[in-house]
């Protein structure tokens, strides 16, 4: 998954919209993005939001609506789950479970439609904490990007080559280099942490790796910290810390080892993000 603007449609809404194609021809469809985008509008119009998700669940477990209320509100709550598991990537998924909501219907109409709901709500959740994921990527970027260009324009690697780092601190006042990566080194932390976070407690992906742009990005976040430490150790030296594989930020002074866990200071990375 790259991230959740890119959302596809399922066979169940595409077959509603052309009921003689076949799933050879959907396949082929799915590269229209034009056509896949005017059915994913249509199917945005006729979805619960999770208000109404959790409105529905309570309703239902107080009331019993009759069988017609109950099949509008089914139809409804599979085009839900359709468009919320088509933004995780997982339509095959959803084909799985279609057929075993179509089955569970003919026992219990009522008891599978609030099976629906529950999974349109646990989907919602897990919505919401990889956008949180999401944003903290796209700001530690931010700052990754700003320690590049700060790189750049002080010529700092042609710098680290010819001279020591002592002649070079003496020249230089670094404040807002080590600014930006004290500040990449805090997202990065809380980035691990999150990722560890959702795919510890979610029902969806449980224990399964957080990949992204192709790779396992807490392995990424890492190594990217590691290689920060190792290129501006001329100049920082143990300034900048290492990062433990539970994602805590690990920093020496004076031969102490100190861990730096994100849940001793919560709003710091936020904090800091806040701030050029």
């Amino acid at each position: 998954m790259e991230s959740l603007e890119e959302s596809s449609i399922g066979f169940r809404k595409y077959r509603q919209r052309f009921p003689n194609r076949s799933r050879q021809q959907y396949e082929i469809d799915l590269k229209n993005k034009k056509l896949m985008k005017e059915i994913l509008e249509d199917a945005l119009n006729n979805i619960y939001s999770e208000q109404e998700v959790q409105y529905l669940i309570t309703i239902l477990k107080n009331k019993n609506p009759n069988e017609q209320e109950m099949l509008e509100m089914y139809e409804k709550a599979l085009d839900t789950l359709e468009v919320l598991m088509g933004k995780l990537g997982l339509i095959d998924q959803f084909d799985r479970v279609l057929d075993q909501y179509q089955e569970e219907k003919k026992v219990s109409l009522r008891k599978t439609l609030i099976k629906q709901l529950f999974r349109c709500k646990i989907i919602y959740e897990s919505i919401t904490k990889i956008q949180v994921i999401f944003k903290i990527i796209k700001q530690r970027d931010q700052f990754e990007k700003k320690i590049n260009d700060y790189e750049i324009k002080h010529n700092l690697v042609k710098n680290a080559q010819r001279v020591s780092s002592k002649d070079l601190a003496s020249d230089h006042n670094h404040d807002q280099l080590e600014d930006y990566i004290a500040k990449f080194c805090f997202q990065s932390s809380r980035l691990f942490i999150q990722i560890t976070s959702f795919v510890v407690e979610s029902q969806l992906f449980k224990r399964l790796r957080f990949i992204y742009e192709g790779q396992d990005y807490q392995q990424k976040i890492r190594k990217q910290v590691m290689g920060l430490k190792h290129r501006f150790e001329y100049l920082f030296g143990d300034k900048i810390p290492s990062m433990n594989d539970q994602g805590k930020l690990i920093f020496v002074e004076e031969d102490l080892i100190m861990n730096q866990s994100f849940s001793q200071s919560p709003q710091k990375p936020i904090h800091h993000v806040n701030n050029d």
